[in-house]
């Protein structure tokens, strides 16, 4: 393999079958290549917004802390080359085993990599071997966040059991779903309504209509959506006064609070409406926001990125009524599915969207004694914490 890196090979170019593979280590080379990176992502095995270019070169623009990267991209060997995969992968520590790490930061809330459906088996075999036989990156790789529930971790496992990988999983969770009622199921062509009742009951739902008049009395409440480019500035503005009035605000971590993370909301906000890749939903009381909502589409999923409420009318649930409205522009979509992106124990949306999809951190161990002894050591080292835990807290009681 490394001699495949020879004089005769443009720079960090690997030549794989009919495959080529091509290392990145400047971030700022891939805004070349966009067309290439969003066909991919529109063909993609799974869908991951936050490694399409629209998210992904602001957020490196915000967020590219000096990082070392080794970004891989799989294309087909051809003077117009198409990408089949890619992999942004950065080094992510040397103690005790190095290790490279796919990037993600504060916004990132998946890192499942792009791969080409149809050649996806082929993309992701030639990553592992690249990464089995170089000495020139680390030999544990990591994968954060990725949904282990989906055909990209069926395709892992079956790489797994081809070259006898050791494999380590942890922080797995389930977050909330959404799902499209599909032909033939039961509670197909639901309404919004019953499909609250099904998970509220009677009794939420009724609460719910009753905080919604109690809104309603307060003046003109109204759904509105981002239509147009030249709104985009005055929703985003929005949308970072509105984070930074509620609790996020009080404890310093509001975007509008962090010059990057504003910069950043700003940018990948414009850049994913050009693309068709934002949706921004609120409601509205005689004309100002008390709820905004902000999805990421990639058809044929959605990921819902954030929200932020008038936390002074908590009373009336203003959240709560803004995700009734989005589930009714939902099931009237063409969208299959929109993943919640919130934290496993997310009490507001556990109770209204009842599907699951199960996220883990994923750790290979591709070559070398040294990261495979270290890697199947880590679920007996786990084990004794999780022991030594159970003890003292029994006697402590």
């Amino acid at each position: 393999m490394e001699a495949l890196l020879g004089p005769s090979s443009p720079p960090h170019v690997v030549q794989l079958g009919r495959l080529r593979l091509r290392l990145i280590t400047d971030p700022r080379q891939l805004s070349a290549s966009t067309a290439c990176w969003t066909q991919l992502a529109a063909r993609a095995l799974e869908p991951n917004s936050f490694y399409e270019p629209w998210f992904f070169l602001p957020a490196i623009e915000a967020f590219d802390q000096r990082e070392r990267w080794a970004i891989l991209v799989v294309e087909t060997d051809d003077p117009a080359p198409n990408w089949l995969g890619f992999f942004p992968f950065v080094h992510a520590g040397r103690f005790p085993v190095p290790r490279l790490a796919l990037w993600r930061h504060p916004h990132t809330l998946l890192t499942t990599p792009l791969l080409d459906h149809a050649q996806a088996h082929e993309a992701l075999g030639a990553v592992v071997e690249f990464l089995s036989t170089t000495s020139r990156l680390p030999a544990l790789i990591e994968l954060p966040q990725i949904a282990i529930d989906g055909p990209f971790r069926q395709l892992l496992v079956d790489i797994q059991r081809e070259r006898l990988l050791t494999t380590f999983h942890r922080d797995v969770h389930n977050r909330a779903l959404l799902r499209q009622p599909r032909p033939g199921n039961v509670g197909d062509s639901i309404s919004a309504e019953t499909y609250l009742q099904q998970c509220l009951g009677g009794h939420h739902l009724r609460e719910l209509r009753r905080q919604r008049r109690r809104l309603a009395d307060q003046g003109m409440l109204e759904l509105r959506q981002l239509r147009t480019h030249g709104q985009i500035g005055m929703w985003v503005e929005w949308f970072l006064d509105l984070e930074s009035r509620g609790w996020k605000g009080r404890e310093g971590t509001a975007m509008l609070q962090l010059p990057a993370e504003a910069q950043f909301f700003r940018k990948m906000v414009a850049s994913g409406f050009k693309a068709g890749r934002i949706e921004m939903l609120g409601l509205f009381v005689r004309g100002e926001p008390i709820a905004l909502k902000c999805n990421l589409l990639a058809s044929p999923g959605s990921f819902s990125f954030k929200i932020a409420f008038d936390e002074q009318l908590a009373r009336c649930s203003p959240g709560v009524q803004l995700e009734t409205d989005h589930l009714n522009e939902f099931l009237g979509s063409d969208l299959e599915w929109m993943d919640s992106c919130a934290v496993a124990e997310h009490k507001m949306i556990n109770r209204i969207w009842k599907d699951r999809r199960t996220i883990a951190n994923v750790t290979l161990a591709v070559r070398g004694a040294l990261a495979n002894v270290y890697l199947g050591a880590l679920p007996l080292a786990r084990s004794m914490a999780r022991l030594w835990k159970s003890q003292h807290r029994h006697c402590d009681r």
